[in-house]
């Protein structure tokens, strides 16, 4: 029987597999690790502009993180309006907001305009290990919560960006459109707080793994770009994004903001 600690290695060397090295111009192959002098890049955040529009911030700050990681600027107050305007409906405050499919829809539609294809064959990860070998290779990822992070009806959408362990506990790294330090008239209320929550500079909280896990459902989209090319650029951004070396439904179904 493989033990624990092993399995976790194998999971650690898929994941360097995966985007966590580099060939130098000889050929050789570069642990991450020797990449430390890399700052470290913030997460495009944004928050949603009313009550009911989580799914366009999460829509944008997918795409924008995409269009980072190949290099293209973006003005992400502009790209919300944009994907808010692909819609072709008004998502006003208090409405039921975007369900999955058409969360799904849109996305494709967009992807014609930003060169990229989404991944919805994984489902959510209940693996933190596992789930950080999904980020690593493919990026950030939309998924469907309980907006107060309960074992609760989903009715949510966030971005998970990275999974981090900490004294032996992993945490998850979410970019939530509905949270910010202070709030604001356009924010949803109320909200419980989950114990050992952090806000980290750049609008992203930390929570610990299980705190998500037990409240998320099954919807994990991610984006790949559309030529499936992967240069060096993409490669080190994906290192500086992700340094971490070790991570209900059968399709994805509806979530209501």
């Amino acid at each position: 029987m493989t033990s624990e600690l092993s399995r976790r290695e194998f999971l650690k060397l898929s994941g360097a597999l995966a985007g966590s090295f580099l060939l130098s111009p000889i050929g050789k192959i570069i642990p991450q690790e020797t990449q430390e002098e890399m700052p470290d890049r913030p997460f495009p955040f944004i928050n949603q502009k009313n009550k009911s529009q989580c799914a366009v911030a999460s829509m944008t700050m997918l795409i924008a993180a995409f269009l980072e990681k190949h290099g293209k600027d973006n003005d992400i107050n502009k790209l919300y309006d944009e994907i808010l305007s692909s819609f072709g409906r008004p998502i006003e405050n208090n409405s039921s907001g975007v369900f999955g499919n058409e969360l799904i829809q849109i996305l494709k539609k967009n992807g014609q305009k930003f060169g990229y294809e989404i991944i919805t064959e994984n489902k959510r990860s209940y693996d933190p290990l596992r789930m950080d070998y999904l980020l690593k290779q493919n990026g950030p990822a939309i998924v469907d919560v309980n907006a107060n992070y309960l074992p609760d009806t989903v009715n949510h959408w966030v971005v998970v960006v990275k999974i981090k362990e900490a004294d032996n506990k992993f945490y998850i790294n979410i970019a939530d459109p509905a949270r910010a330090k202070e709030y604001s008239h356009y924010l949803p209320r109320p909200f419980k707080t989950p114990k050992d929550m952090v806000f980290e500079p750049d609008g992203t909280i930390f929570l610990p793994w299980e705190t998500f896990s037990d409240s998320a459902g099954s919807v994990f989209i991610q984006l790949k770009d559309k030529l499936g090319k992967q240069n060096k650029n993409q490669i080190l951004y994906q290192q500086c994004l992700y340094p971490l070396s070790n991570l209900k439904t059968e399709t994805p179904t509806p979530g209501v903001d």
